[in-house]
Formats: C-alpha cells, sequence, structure tokens
C-alpha cells in the first residue's frame, strides 16, 4: 500500500490485520518536509517467511521486504513518491532496489508505487505516450507506433495485455473529427462515446449530458425507494434520508461537470423538486397551483442544487489556495489579477477572454469567476476557515 497517511499515533494492530506481519515507512522529516500523506506499508501472511530489506538510502519513502515461498525468495518493493521530485530522489530508491537485488539474488522483483510520473513519454526508449493529440494522420501514426512500443516492452517482460478490456474514445468538437481504428496485438481497440472514470461519465465532446441524465435517473430512483419505503415516516426523517441518500448522487465531483446550460440545470432540480413536492404533501401544504419549489426550500432550510454546486467550486479553490488540497497542477491553471496601478477595486482572479460559452464556463474559468463573486462580497478564500466559509456562503450566496 502506497500513500498510508500512517503516523507513531497509529500502531499496528489498529489496522486489524492479524494474520499479517506488517512492515511501514511511515513519513517523517527524513523523507519529506510536509507532516501529512505519504507513507508505504506492506502486509505479509505470518505463514510467510519474511525478511525486511535494510536500505542503503533512507531519505526515501518505499519499503523493501523478501518473501520465501517455497524454495524461491521474491523481493517485493513498493514506495510512494510525492510529485515534481528531483531526479535524485528517483536515483536513490533505484539504488535501494539494486543493493537488495545484489544482496539476496531474488528470483523475482515485484514492484508496485506512486511514482507521481505524469508527464513520462513511452517514445525514444522512455515511458509514456508521446502524442498529446491527434490533429493529423501524421500524429494518428506517431500514436500507433507509441502503442507499438508499449506492446513491445509488455512482451518483453511477460505482461499479456487484455484487447478485450481496452477502449478508447475519440475526444474533439468538431464536426469531422480523425475517426481511425487503433489495434493491438493485431486486435482492433473497442472504440467507445462515453466512458465512466471515477465516477464521472465522460463522452466524446465533454459536455457531460450523459453524465448528468444518468445521475438525474439513477437518483430519481433512489428518491422513489425512499418516498415508497418511508411512509409512515415524517418530513424530518424523510428529509435526512433525501440528504444522505440522494442528493450526494447529484453532487459528486460537481466542479468537472457543473452544468450551464438551463436544460441541464433544470433535469437535476427535477429531482429535488420531487422530493419538495412530496414532502408538502406530507405536511399538508400542497396544492398543484399554489406550490413553489423556491418557498419550499426555504421552509426545509435547503438550498438549490446549483447554489450548492456555486458552493463547491469557491471551497475547491479555498483547500487548493490554504493547502489543504494538494495539486500544483491544477493551482497552476488558476491566474491571479495584479493591477499595474493602486486602484479602488479589482477582481481577485484575472479572467481570460473566452470566445465561446464551452470555454467561458470550463472548470477552471467557472471556479475563478465564482471565487471573484465572493471576493466581492468580502469573504476572504485564503484565511477564513473552511467551515467558515460553508457557513458564509450559505447566507451570502443563493442561487
Amino acid at each position: 500500500m502506497t500513500e498510508t497517511w500512517l503516523d507513531g499515533s497509529i500502531g499496528d494492530l489498529e489496522l486489524q490485520l492479524r494474520d499479517y506481519n506488517i512492515y511501514r515507512n511511515d513519513r517523517s522529516s527524513l523523507t519529506s518536509d510536509r507532516e501529512r500523506g505519504g507513507g508505504c506499508l506492506v502486509a505479509v501472511r505470518k505463514s510467510l517467511s519474511v525478511q525486511c530489506v535494510t536500505r542503503v538510502q533512507v531519505s526515501v519513502e518505499d519499503l523493501l521486504v523478501v518473501v520465501t515461498i517455497g524454495c524461491q525468495r521474491f523481493l517485493f518493493v513498493t514506495a510512494y513518491i510525492p510529485p515534481r521530485m528531483h531526479v535524485s530522489y528517483y536515483e536513490n530508491h533505484c539504488a535501494n532496489i539494486e543493493a537488495a537485488v545484489e544482496e539476496f539474488e531474488p528470483d523475482g522483483v515485484f514492484i508496485v508505487g506512486d511514482y507521481n510520473l505524469p508527464y513520462s513519454v513511452w517514445s525514444s526508449g522512455q515511458s509514456g505516450l508521446s502524442v498529446e493529440s491527434v490533429k493529423s494522420l501524421s500524429d494518428v501514426e506517431r500514436l500507433r507506433s507509441d502503442l507499438k512500443a508499449v506492446e513491445d516492452w509488455c512482451a518483453a517482460n511477460c505482461l499479456a495485455i487484455n484487447v478485450d478490456k481496452c477502449k478508447f474514445m475519440t475526444i474533439s468538437r468538431l464536426e469531422r473529427p480523425i475517426m481511425v481504428d487503433y489495434c493491438i496485438g493485431g486486435k482492433n481497440i473497442d472504440r467507445v462515446f462515453v466512458f465512466k472514470d471515477l465516477g464521472v461519465s465522460y463522452d466524446s465532446t465533454l459536455s457531460f449530458r450523459a453524465h448528468i441524465q444518468a445521475i438525474s435517473a439513477s437518483s430519481l430512483r433512489t428518491l422513489g425507494f425512499v418516498i415508497r419505503n418511508a411512509r409512515d415516516f415524517n418530513v424530518e426523517t424523510l428529509q435526512h434520508l433525501y440528504i444522505s441518500l440522494v442528493r450526494p448522487m447529484l453532487e459528486f465531483s460537481s466542479v468537472v461537470w457543473s452544468p450551464y446550460l438551463s436544460i441541464d440545470v433544470s433535469l437535476l432540480e427535477r429531482v429535488q423538486n420531487r422530493f419538495l413536492r412530496c414532502a408538502a404533501v406530507r405536511m399538508g401544504t400542497f396544492s398543484i397551483y399554489t406550490f413553489s419549489a423556491s418557498r419550499m426550500r426555504d421552509r426545509l432550510g435547503l438550498s438549490s442544487l446549483r447554489t450548492r454546486r456555486f458552493h463547491a467550486d469557491v471551497i475547491l479553490i479555498a483547500k487548493l489556495f490554504q493547502g489543504l488540497l494538494y495539486s500544483p497542477d491544477l493551482l497552476s491553471q488558476f491566474s491571479l489579477y495584479v493591477p499595474p496601478r493602486p486602484i479602488r477595486r479589482f477582481d481577485l482572479f484575472r479572467l481570460a477572454q473566452s470566445r465561446t460559452n464551452y470555454c467561458l464556463n470550463s472548470p477552471v474559468s467557472r471556479m475563478m469567476r465564482n471565487a471573484n463573486v465572493v471576493d466581492s462580497l468580502g469573504v476572504d478564500i485564503f484565511h477564513d476557515s473552511i467551515s467558515r466559509l460553508r457557513r458564509d456562503l450559505k447566507y451570502l450566496i443563493r442561487l
């Protein structure tokens, strides 16, 4: 395991791995200047003979153990290397592995871990894909040659590729994008137009319409289940069930797919409106002629889903700039506005000119625009705690 976030205050017994010998390398001042995060762990069954390797370079968050299975010995290596580390950090990690191989001469070596190498490339004898985008047929051929390099590397290391589980999707907003086939081992890779990753469905135009339709339908089914099985519950209990079981489905990773088209916004709001109508019926105040979703929301102390997505955008920016969320790549996308001369009022973030609504409502542009709004209301996203920020947003921003 990597990024265990363990420290000396958490003992091995608290992990409840009673049938395993636990070996840990928690984050310390020797491996990082950050107190939180990192660390790695290896758990080996007590029935196996195991020996923890003494590391040559102790400044690396890695762990090496030698496990004897029958008459063979295997070296297991796990490591966590933070993003943007100097090449010497990787060299020290390799030195630990080489020293262990020379000392124990294992029959096999298994290396797993989080090495944070998002920009590595496979071509030219290195690791990774060199083609960032396909804009011409020459890019197609380069991508095919890179896939062939990956296939050859896997074959050389006795790794089998399950082509049936491989998918590819062309992401473009052009009317006629380049549509070609790619193959591995002489077998075509299946083309898809919607792909789900980490709970979010991405389509070929990144409109997230398929994701919004899917979570809307799924949350309506869940809400129907709750309503049918909570006939004898009061409105307060029904509201708790809605908040716990239904609303999270409509808000998961909303900073990625937050809609700006009215049709998509309405598709999500209709789920909460159905709950509000049901609550009004339970309270005996529902009338088809006078029912108002906004008044019912205020009566129950709820916010619209659009308002909550606005809050989520601002809270994410606050966590980024306060160091509570570590993502240097995402942080570098935000542009602070520095006025050339003293002026009375200026926006906190500089927004680039957008030629299309799609660019104007992209996640980063949308979050910076929302942060400018709360900054104009006197909210300090750099200093205020997250709990205070949530409280202030609840009373200041209602969409």
